[in-house]
């Protein structure tokens, strides 16, 4: 009689652990939904929050190169990879809107750079502030350091994200070093 209770006992406290998990993974299910994925091709533009963006031209050079480019000396050492990335960003509103650089992300296949964008002064002015009066349009460029071997991603399609969670919006960089 008592192991027959033992076995009970425990019969039940695995169905409430069950259900206990079961209520908590639809919880959990209903507040964090699946993330939607909107891809925007080069040269087209998209809306969000009031701005409309557009992606321009990316290109990868050397850390060198970029010091002659830009005369930026302090973040990049010459042999490292950057990637200059222009897009074009058109406030729609009738108030100044931040543009939210610092959340961006580039991307390409599984690599991400996380949101490391050093050099944001010296590709776009000394005085850029990372904001969008009414009605105006800027040309926006963003770099990065690409910490991983290039080969890899030659061919593949990269992407910078202008917004995150829940509903991605991505823009297709052309990565000719020209306009697209």
């Amino acid at each position: 009689m008592k192991y027959r209770k033992k076995v009970i006992v425990v019969c039940m406290l695995i169905c409430i652990t069950i259900v206990a998990y079961i209520i908590r993974f639809n919880y959990l299910n209903s507040q964090f939904p699946e993330s939607k994925l909107c891809i925007v091709k080069a040269g087209e533009t998209v809306e969000n929050n009031g701005l409309k963006y557009s992606a321009v031209a990316g290109e990868i050079m050397t850390g060198k190169d970029y010091m002659e480019k830009y005369g930026d000396e302090d973040n990049y050492e010459a042999d490292e990879n950057v990637l200059v990335v222009y897009f074009d960003v058109e406030n729609t509103t009738d108030k100044t809107q931040k543009i939210g650089i610092m959340d961006m992300v580039l991307n390409c296949g599984l690599w991400a750079n996380g949101v490391d964008y050093y050099s944001l002064w010296y590709v776009n002015d000394e005085d850029f502030d990372d904001t969008v009066e009414k009605s105006e349009k800027v040309r926006v460029g963003v770099t990065t350091t690409i910490n991983t071997n290039l080969e890899r991603w030659s061919g593949c399609e990269w992407r910078i994200r202008i917004k995150g969670w829940p509903n991605r919006i991505e823009l297709t960089v052309p990565m000719n070093g020209g306009e697209a």
